[in-house]
């Protein structure tokens, strides 16, 4: 099996029977590898042992705090991290925003909502992890911008402030580079 066709592993860490259970359900039914842990040492073994693709991780975990297995995470894991708390205090949303988490969900959430978070967070990181385009040859026209209108002007000969022309003037130049 290719990298391609590998399916996204989660790891999912909160210490809520119920929330695992739903979030098993929900990530399952859609074809993710769910990884469960119920505290911060089993995430973390948990994400040594099986690098996720995605964390989806609560700050209130029985043995540690999740801010603080975020940055451990951060430390050696660029995976996308989603808090999923029931905490909505402004301070906490950004405070696990600057410690590394890359969104934040509150409890109680929408299964639809979850997963359009999941799928804007895999694209992302998609896209961070893919090489850049090759463009062979010519530039795509769709970046090519001509140069400014007194530019081409000069460069046929004609002075970039004149706005009349004689009737010798396109062919002068031309014909007098052809004589030489």
């Amino acid at each position: 099996m290719s990298i391609a066709e590998r399916p996204t592993r989660i790891l999912a860490v909160d210490d809520e029977e119920q929330i695992r259970r739903a979030l098993r359900s929900i990530l399952g039914s859609r074809g993710y590898v769910l990884s469960l842990a119920s505290t911060a040492e089993e995430a973390l073994l948990k994400a040594i042992d099986e690098p996720p693709d995605l964390v989806v991780l609560d700050l209130m975990l029985p043995d540690r705090s999740g801010i603080e297995v975020c940055r451990e995470l951060r430390t050696w894991m660029t995976a996308p991290i989603l808090i999923l708390s029931v905490r909505s205090a402004e301070a906490d949303k950004i405070k696990a925003l600057d410690e590394g988490a890359d969104d934040y969900l509150t409890k109680p959430f929408s299964a639809g909502e979850l997963l359009a978070r999941i799928r804007a967070l895999l694209r992302r990181a998609a896209a961070l992890t893919s090489p850049p385009p090759v463009v062979v040859g010519r530039r795509s026209r769709g970046r090519h911008r001509p140069p400014p209108r007194d530019a081409r002007r000069r460069r046929r000969g004609a002075h970039p402030t004149s706005s009349t022309f004689s009737r010798s003037w396109p062919v002068t130049p031309i014909w007098s580079s052809l004589r030489r």
